[in-house]
């Protein structure tokens, strides 16, 4: 057996399955709680001044609290670039079928309704009447790519049913996956030893013997080897010539007609996207199944209008529906006309100084915060949030004088009311648009005004905005 193709297979179902990558995302947030890192980056718990009385105004907090501010900013960051880098596992069908791999029946159960799910969602948005952002979200679906369709295919022709037959076909697709990776390493390790670092080209000898010298196999990927014994060949070495022909095959020149060939810079019928932004795909996956879960399907131009509300400020949320309330959520950024990512947060009350209750925040590393979380804003009616400002330790313990916290960490304090999210946006939000946004929002909410909403500046346009909200 080849231990680096069950390994690959292993690992990928320990990601997926078992969460173990949203577990790995926990030692970011967990370094805005490490006493060793923020006592190397400067931080103390209450900072003393022989003479002075401290204050949260004092200047030396408020340089604690700006770097506190960039730390937690930058551990946001981090976090959000990591999950859209690997949406694909966390969310793409073909990453879920390696669920249907594991010897446990729940695990195989859970892929198949995952995978069942997405493409219900997805075959009741193509029986809409498909305009504008709706049709977009339809175009650049990963149910139009053939590995998506070859993983439904299979799992339709069995009634989505995870059958012996199926576990062995995602069992080997799902080892091959290595192989590609195997290639790519050993041709790099090649390509190394071309030439030297004086740019002159290197012996052809040298090309051959880097895959073993290097051990790309045995090391790199861990492929159990064949033995093999070592041949002698003594003093005829020099003499052994070998035949050009065992290497290339010589193929004849062949004329290749161009005429069908109209030009290279035509759009591409497929869908094309940057590795950072290529997560938006399997972020249209949540928000598909969201649309579908709650029949809010002509509400696709809410969402799009709305999402970029979520942008700019340190903004927590929470949903309420039918008087229930759900868990506090940190908005992470916005993917514009999709689902935005967003990590669950652990809210308690605590007093300040001056007598009031303020809520403060931290990210949730918990059962919580092995799941991935979206916020979709159909109905912003539904949303309200506040503005947070991360603390350092010397800031909460000023702020918060009669709480004892057994950890040196920097944490999020409300800076603002909980408000309606229209309202905190109207308040801090609005200003962080560029005029498109502004407009798209003066116009969802019928603004009216002398002039044509297209001939006001920035300015005008926030400000009859601000008071129509």
């Amino acid at each position: 057996t080849l231990r680096s193709c069950e390994e690959s297979k292993d690992w990928l179902y320990e990601q997926v399955a078992k969460s173990q990558f949203m577990i790995s995302l926990f030692d970011t947030w967990a370094k805005l709680e490490d006493p060793v890192a923020l006592q190397y980056c400067g931080f103390v718990t209450t900072p003393v001044i022989p003479g002075e009385e401290l204050h949260e105004n004092h200047p030396m907090v408020v340089q604690q609290n700006q770097l506190a501010a960039a730390m937690g900013n930058l551990a946001k960051e981090l976090v959000l670039s990591r999950l859209k880098k690997f949406m694909w596992m966390l969310r793409g069908p073909c990453s879920n079928s390696v669920r249907l791999t594991s010897d446990k029946e729940v695990q195989r159960k859970a892929g198949s309704n995952i995978i069942k799910g997405d493409f219900e969602a997805f075959e009741e948005l193509g029986k809409q009447q498909l305009s504008g952002s709706l049709l977009t979200l339809h175009k650049r679906s990963v149910f139009h790519t053939v590995p998506v369709q070859q993983v439904v295919e299979s799992l339709k022709a069995e009634q989505w049913t995870v059958t012996p037959k199926l576990i062995t076909f995602f069992t080997t697709k799902h080892r091959r996956v290595i192989s590609s990776q195997v290639t790519e390493d050993g041709v790099n390790r090649q390509r190394r030893v071309e030439t030297d670092r004086y740019n002159n080209r290197g012996r052809l000898e040298c090309a051959w013997q880097a895959l073993v010298e290097t051990k790309v196999a045995s090391s790199v990927h861990r492929y159990q080897e064949v033995g093999v014994q070592p041949c002698d060949i003594g003093s005829q070495e020099r003499d052994v010539v070998l035949d050009p022909d065992m290497f290339h095959m010589d193929i004849k020149k062949q004329s290749l007609e161009f005429q069908n060939i109209v030009s290279c810079s035509q759009t591409a019928p497929y869908q094309s996207t940057t590795s950072y932004e290529y997560g938006k795909l399997f972020a249209d996956l949540a928000l598909t199944k969201q649309m579908h879960l709650e029949k809010k399907w002509h509400q696709m131009g809410d969402l799009v209008v709305w999402q970029p509300l979520l942008r700019g400020t340190t903004l927590v949320v929470m949903k309420t529906v039918d008087g229930k309330k759900g868990g506090w959520l940190l908005a992470m950024g916005d993917y514009c006309g999709s689902a935005a990512p967003a990590w669950p947060l652990v809210a308690t009350e605590d007093v300040t100084a001056s007598g009031e209750t303020c809520l403060v925040f931290s990210p949730d590393k918990g059962e919580r915060g092995k799941k991935l979380h979206w916020i979709c804003l159909f109905d912003i009616a539904q949303w309200e949030g506040c503005c947070v400002t991360w603390l350092s330790p010397s800031g909460l313990s000023l702020k918060f004088p009669q709480v004892s916290r057994a950890q040196f960490s920097i944490m999020m304090a409300q800076v603002t009311e909980i408000d309606p999210l229209l309202t905190l946006a109207a308040k801090h939000g609005f200003w962080l648009l560029n005029i498109t946004g502004v407009k798209a929002i003066a116009e969802r909410l019928n603004v009216q005004v002398e002039l044509p909403l297209s001939s006001l500046d920035l300015f005008d346009l926030c400000w009859h905005t601000v008071k129509a909200a």
